[in-house]
């Protein structure tokens, strides 16, 4: 099943950990929102890495949202993901 994982982090290094753990398994979308295809145990894994990498901080908030085939194809985006978005470099 696909997941979708979304947070918001104050903490710039804390925001740092949880982005490059995410990145490591999951299609980035934007800055803060990821899907990543898992199983029940999986996800299980990701949570509790997830709240690992947040320390416990209270002013963390982690999203993850189950999408069904069904919901996945209701799913609307305008513009490229993150990861297909082409990079430019102005010198």
């Amino acid at each position: 099943m696909k997941y979708l994982i979304c947070y918001d982090v104050s903490s710039d290094k804390c925001r740092r950990r949880i982005a490059k753990y995410l990145e490591s398994f999951a299609h980035r979308l934007q800055y803060s929102v990821f899907m990543a295809q898992c199983n029940s145990e999986q996800i299980e894994k990701v949570k509790n890495k997830l709240f690992a990498l947040g320390n416990g901080q209270a002013d963390i908030v982690l999203t993850i949202a189950p999408l069904c085939q069904s919901c996945e194809a209701k799913m609307w985006q305008f513009g490229k993901p993150m990861e297909v978005a082409p990079i430019c470099v102005i010198a």
